[in-house]
């Protein structure tokens, strides 16, 4: 219940802070918080690992598919920031 509740909070912060913001289908599991200036921040790994949850795909493909589709893809003024922690590095 309280796991809904943060994520209804988050996305009406989101709302008034960045109407236009660009969300990732899906991926909302992966969402680290809001950058300065109203982007959503995504964890690279939280990715990969959404991706290989819900696809059944294997570590490589996940990231290929990632790297392709979603880390290096351009979304305009509101698109999304994907960081890479340091400890996943």
């Amino acid at each position: 219940m309280w796991l809904k509740m943060i994520k209804i909070d988050f996305f009406k912060v989101l709302a008034d802070h960045n109407p236009d913001a660009i969300t990732l289908d899906g991926l909302d599991n992966a969402i680290i918080g809001i950058s300065y200036d109203g982007k959503v921040v995504y964890s690279a790994e939280k990715i990969i690992q959404e991706l290989m949850v819900m696809n059944q795909w294997s570590r490589v493909l996940a990231q290929e598919w990632a790297d392709f589709n979603t880390f290096h893809k351009g979304y305009g003024e509101h698109s999304p920031v994907i960081c890479h922690m340091v400890e996943d590095m």
